[in-house]
This record gives structure tokens, sequence and C-alpha cells, in this order.
């Protein structure tokens, strides 16, 4: 996946890939690969991959407008190791979440609009 991202993103000026796993912690995990389609691969204790965790307020980033998180039922462990980001940033969510249950999560947003057939939900900083 990581070299697929470098190649896809070659073209592009200002970006700046990593190669590591963002969870609530920094720490090792490990993915288990789906080899019939990469953006299935999960993190599990039991997988054969090992990359480093860290959390997406480790990055310090600022000017984020946009979140997307797709990361096979990893969800909540992101959610949780970008708190400060979040409340720092305030950026639109888009989040799959296949039992609908991750808003409690996310204080300060609210739902968008949800497209339940795709597992999938937009949030917006409601706070303001």
């Amino acid at each position: 996946n990581y070299i697929l991202l470098v190649e896809n993103c070659a073209r592009f000026k200002n970006y700046y890939p990593f190669k590591f796993a963002i969870t609530d912690k920094l720490s090792s995990v490990k993915i288990e690969p789906n080899s019939s389609n990469m953006g299935a691969s999960e993190i599990r204790d039991n997988g054969s991959v090992e990359v480093m965790g860290i959390p997406l307020d480790a990055l310090s980033l600022y000017d984020v407008t946009l979140l997307k998180i797709d990361v096979e039922y990893h969800e909540p462990q992101v959610l949780l190791g970008a708190n400060q980001t979040l409340l720092k940033n305030k950026p639109i969510i888009l989040i799959e979440d296949a039992g609908n249950e991750y808003s409690r999560l996310l204080p300060g947003y609210s739902l968008i609009k949800g497209w339940p057939n795709h597992k999938t939900y937009l949030y917006g900083w409601s706070k303001w």
C-alpha cells in the first residue's frame, strides 16, 4: 500500500507520505493483509505484518479541513488518537461505521448526512 501511495502521489507537490498506521497510541501494530482487496486489510492481534502505529495527534497537524477514516473496524482507535487534532481543527469527518455507533466518539459533532447502505457517515462541527 505504501509503495502504491508513493507512486500514485509522485505527480503532486507538497505531499509527505508516512509509513505507519494511525491508531490511539505510539506502539507497534500488526496488520493482516487482504491480498484480494488491499483496502480490506485489518489491524489484528495475530496480523502477519508489523508496522509502527502512532496517534494522529502526534503529527501536530494544522489546517485540517477533512478527515476520511476507513480503517476496517479500527475507527474508534483512530478517533481516540485524534482528539486534539479534532478539537483544534474541527474538520469535517467522513467515516465508515458499520454499526452506526461512532458518533458517541465525536463530541461537538453532528451528523450531516449518512449513507447507511455504504456504512458511511459525514459529520461536521456543531459547537460554534
